[in-house]
């Protein structure tokens, strides 16, 4: 409910942030940042080597690995940082942008930031402290908005975006360390290397995965701007951002953040593991497939209205990710499920699988230019998740079956949503005297399918949708409880 709260929060302030940032900014200047940003988030995976995870899977008592673990990714975190701004010239002519080389320079410094807020965060996350995580998520995302916008106004051009990043991430990294008490991971000790080999070798394969993650979802940006250039890079990136920002946003903080430390307290428990995951992805899937569908059904009005003229060449680009959004929550849900019952290794044929299929059909797309791109990218993550269903099922029989007929109320009130947005876009430029759509006719299509989709789901999970309003009550309830017997006499 926390990270629920938190995302509802920030999607509509980046929602608008990202509409003022367009018009400030061009798509180059979007194109250059998401070039510096392809190393800085490649190096994420490298930078504790997996010791985050493993510090929320491990049964070890923590003061045996905190320290070391600490040691080990500020290592780390340091090297590679130092190492990025030696071979920035490279890197940059590696990625065929010269002009991102400043950006990378200055970019190189996130490695070491989330160096230093890994270990804190993963174990906010480990003792279920979710409160903390929505607020440092938050905290994080409202103050890069505020700083990039600040500057972009004043002129920065792509150097508004890289001031934002940094400046919120610094402030994050400090409210983390203040909310998570103790400061054990500082606290020298003797080093149990049989501990620390265990987390290793958990965390090597997690960092395997990682790579092959981090390959298949970012190799395609370094594909479009060597080819195409950093202005089709902008549009594409953004189309991505703007379509499936909300999954990552949610599969980093929901499912991930969520399910994951909670999959790992019942582990054991095959039977309850079940139920969870099962439940886990009708709630998922509820919110994702209408969301899909409304990107898909209204991406040349979203594009027009909210963007801007100059951004319409990305408009087909928009609609074929916005079909990602449809298959993408089935692998978000198997992926925390591996790495919470020490199968990581689960998520590493996934991810080659996806690659071995992206690769060669992304280069026979190629001609189509970037919306050819994202259509293979589409096409070999859907049979990923295929795939993923039926590795889940091989640890926990039956749920491939279950998964298919979770899929069908979701989807029809999907079907029906679209269509009768799609019969009403004409008649509601009729009704409104407007030649063209506006702010007004678009809300007033989403509001036309968020009807038709809640009444139609209310018809077919009414037990569903119960059950979700149920536990809102019992979480709201209880928190008032907490704050009840907290409060003085």
């Amino acid at each position: 409910m926390y990270l629920g709260a938190a995302s509802m929060l920030t999607r509509p302030i980046n929602l608008v942030a990202t509409v003022v940032l367009a018009r400030l900014l061009d798509p180059y200047d979007f194109g250059v940042v998401a070039l510096g940003m392809l190393l800085a988030t490649s190096s994420y995976l490298f930078v504790d080597l997996g010791m985050g995870p493993a510090i929320i899977q491990t049964d070890v008592e923590r003061r045996r690995v905190l320290f070391p673990a600490f040691l080990i990714t500020m290592i780390c975190g340091l090297l590679l940082t130092l190492g990025i701004i030696a071979f920035s010239a490279p890197l940059s002519a590696f990625l065929g942008e010269t002009e991102a080389q400043e950006a990378i320079r200055w970019l190189a410094w996130l490695v070491f930031l989330e160096a230093a807020i890994t270990i804190p965060e993963s174990l906010l996350r480990k003792d279920l402290h979710f409160g903390q995580v929505s607020f440092l998520k938050v905290l994080q995302d409202v103050t890069n908005l505020i700083v990039a916008i600040l500057f972009a106004y004043l002129g920065y051009g792509f150097w508004s975006l890289v001031i934002g990043r940094l400046v919120s991430t610094l402030i994050q990294t400090a409210a983390t360390w203040i909310l998570c008490p103790g400061w054990a991971w500082l606290t020298p000790t003797r080093i149990d290397w049989g501990a620390v080999g265990a987390l290793l070798r958990y965390g090597v394969k997690t960092t395997a995965s990682g790579v092959l993650s981090f390959l298949h979802q970012n190799w395609d940006d370094w594909l479009v701007g060597r080819v195409f250039g950093a202005a089709s890079l902008g549009l594409y990136s953004k189309a991505y951002a703007l379509t499936n920002g909300t999954l990552s946003g949610l599969s980093r903080n929901l499912v991930n953040g969520v399910l994951f430390p909670s999959y790992a307290q019942m582990q054991n428990d095959k039977e309850r593991l079940t139920r969870v995951y099962l439940k886990s992805l009708d709630f998922v899937l509820l919110l994702m497939v209408p969301l899909a569908a409304g990107f898909l059904i209204v991406a040349p009005q979203i594009v027009t209205v909210v963007l801007g003229e100059k951004w319409i060449p990305m408009t087909p680009v928009f609609q074929v990710f916005a079909i990602l959004v449809f298959t993408r929550p089935i692998s978000s849900n198997t992926s925390p499920l591996f790495m919470a019952v020490g199968r990581p290794d689960y998520n590493m044929k996934a991810g080659a699988l996806l690659l071995a299929v992206m690769i060669p059909l992304v280069l026979l797309l190629l001609p189509y230019d970037i919306t050819g791109v994202a259509l293979g990218v589409v096409i070999a993550h859907t049979i990923a998740a295929i795939y993923n269903v039926f590795q889940v099922n091989s640890l926990l029989p039956g749920t491939a079956r279950q998964t298919l007929r979770t899929l069908v109320p979701p989807l029809t009130a999907t079907l029906l949503m679209m269509a009768a947005v799609q019969l009403a876009k004409a008649p509601l430029l009729q009704l409104l005297h407007v030649p063209d759509h506006n702010v007004l006719s678009l809300s007033g299509l989403i509001v036309l399918g968020a009807v038709v989709y809640l009444g139609v789901t209310f018809v077919m999970q009414r037990a569903l949708i119960v059950e979700l309003m149920q536990l809102g009550l019992a979480a709201i309830g209880g928190r008032r409880r907490r704050l009840t017997r907290l409060a003085p006499e």
